[in-house]
């Protein structure tokens, strides 16, 4: 199952096969999270996001649209976000936000709720997609570091587990595609002696 699903398409000019494999990406945004997430003691729940955030990819709709766009042909996107956090919901628990938004930012409680059901209900063989491959690749739920307990902390640490996702997530993307665009700027003194003058 996991062999032949793509994240990524490569650029028009090579073949298909060439896109960057679902599960490797997967894994590799899973070990960058983990990194980043580890800095405020939540390795465990960034790996986890890592290997979650992009699951509704693994369905069959998400496949074809992947395979129309890189052959040029129009096709309406399809969406992944909300699929894969319902087809991880059980798995993700509380982090099903992250997963939501990790291209749209976070969504409200309120927001969130309604976007699983309609995806359970409207999407449910996307869903269905995204729970298998959670299943196949043994996802289980972790349990949040302990100073999240308090509402507000909770709220910090969504926020932080989003950043450390996403970034985890681009650069991943960026890699693939063999963006050199990081680095090529002026050091950041530089920009601080702008600003003072």
């Amino acid at each position: 199952m996991l062999s032949s699903l793509l994240a990524h398409t490569p650029p028009p000019d090579r073949p298909l096969e060439e896109g960057q494999l679902l599960d490797d990406h997967l894994r590799n945004v899973a070990s960058l999270a983990a990194e980043y997430a580890g800095k405020f003691g939540a390795a465990e729940a960034g790996r986890l996001l890592g290997l979650a955030h992009d699951l509704g990819k693994a369905a069959p709709g998400f496949q074809l649209y992947l395979k129309a766009a890189h052959a040029g042909n129009q096709r309406p996107k399809v969406p992944h976000s909300n699929p894969g956090a319902a087809g991880a919901r059980k798995v993700l628990g509380g982090l099903v936000p992250i997963v939501q938004g990790h291209h749209a930012g976070l969504p409200s409680k309120g927001d969130a709720k309604a976007k699983l059901e309609e995806s359970e209900e409207k999407q449910a063989e996307e869903t269905a997609a995204a729970s298998e491959l959670a299943r196949v690749m043994g996802l289980a739920a972790v349990s949040s570091p302990e100073y999240s307990k308090k509402p507000r902390d909770v709220e910090m640490l969504l926020r932080l587990l989003l950043s450390a996702l996403t970034d985890a997530d681009f650069l991943d993307t960026e890699a693939f595609y063999g963006d050199k665009g990081r680095g090529n700027h002026p050091p950041l003194d530089k920009y601080r002696d702008a600003l003072d003058h």
